[in-house]
């Protein structure tokens, strides 16, 4: 008998071993499950933090009369902006400022303006150099543009090709301090023209001079006869007779004459209809001397 029980016993032993060892194997240990779960809800996002900035306007070099302007500049990942000025006069000398300092901007992406009146510098070229401060901490210039202040801006100097051949300039642009230009050809003055008459084109005279390639001065004064700036210069090929009529080939004889096509055609009908009324009085009067000669004979 008490070896049935212990016989019951120990099979019952090695059930339930079995059943805990089925219930273990089944269950995920928790290395496994941690695994499971951080891959199912990882996601992945690149967020740039390469610093730029750059200048939005003006957003090229620029050559103006005007001399209200607006300086606009864009940034992300920075820092600090900082905006430094050369000023460059018309003697050429130089001068440097600090033009605006922009602080505190986190990082984040924005645009900050400033607006300056170039005239309170006076005429010039003015370079304005951007930089940026990011994360590391060190600063980088990152662009840099141009604005050159001018009180007169003249277009092409050019030749008419008529009869006139007249050389002709525009002023495009002018500000409110110019009350002359005067227009010198290869440094001698041929012409001073007053503010309103600055709008239209300008008439260049070209008396004595001889075919060939001049260089067009312009220099515009105030009221006090000041010179505002530099010299303005543009180049001319000068063409005293740029004026050819369409002529056709006449012989080696007639070559000097010049004569158009038109005119040729006009002086071949006239002779034509001369050589024409002259053979018909011949003709005519031929006829009126045999008539009179059989008169005769009867």
């Amino acid at each position: 008998m008490k070896r049935q029980k212990k016989r019951l016993l120990g099979f019952f032993g090695l059930s339930l071993v079995a059943a805990m060892t089925c219930i273990a194997t089944a269950i995920p240990g928790p290395e496994t499950s941690a695994i499971t779960s951080v891959t199912d809800t990882i996601q992945v996002r690149v967020v740039s933090s390469v610093p730029n900035v750059k200048f939005k306007e003006p957003d090229k070099n620029i050559v103006t009369t005007e001399p209200s302007r607006t300086i606009l500049v864009t940034y992300e990942n920075v820092d600090s902006v900082r905006i430094e000025l050369e000023y460059k006069r018309a003697d050429d000398s130089t001068q440097e400022y600090e033009f605006a300092n922009y602080t505190n901007l986190n990082y984040e992406a924005g645009e900050r303006g400033t607006n300056v009146n170039l005239g309170n510098y006076g005429y010039g070229e003015f370079v304005f150099s951007l930089y940026g401060t990011g994360a590391e901490g060190s600063e980088v210039e990152f662009d840099e543009v141009m604005i050159k202040y001018v009180p007169i801006i003249v277009g092409p100097v050019v030749q008419d090709e008529d009869e006139d051949g007249k050389v002709i300039a525009r002023v495009e642009e002018y500000d409110d301090n110019v009350e002359t230009v005067d227009i010198y050809i290869d440094g001698k003055l041929v012409k001073t023209v007053p503010k309103d008459e600055l709008d239209g084109e300008i008439e260049i005279p070209m008396d004595g001079y001889e075919s060939g390639d001049y260089t067009v001065t312009f220099i515009a004064r105030n009221g006090d006869g000041e010179q505002l700036y530099k010299p303005t210069e543009k180049p001319l090929e000068y063409e005293e007779d740029i004026y050819v009529p369409d002529t056709s080939y006449t012989g080696q004889f007639f070559e000097g004459l010049n004569i158009s096509k038109e005119d040729y055609l006009i002086t071949g009908l006239l002779i034509f209809f001369i050589f024409g009324v002259v053979a018909f009085g011949i003709v005519a009067r031929g006829g009126r001397k045999t008539k009179n000669h059989n008169k005769k004979k009867r």
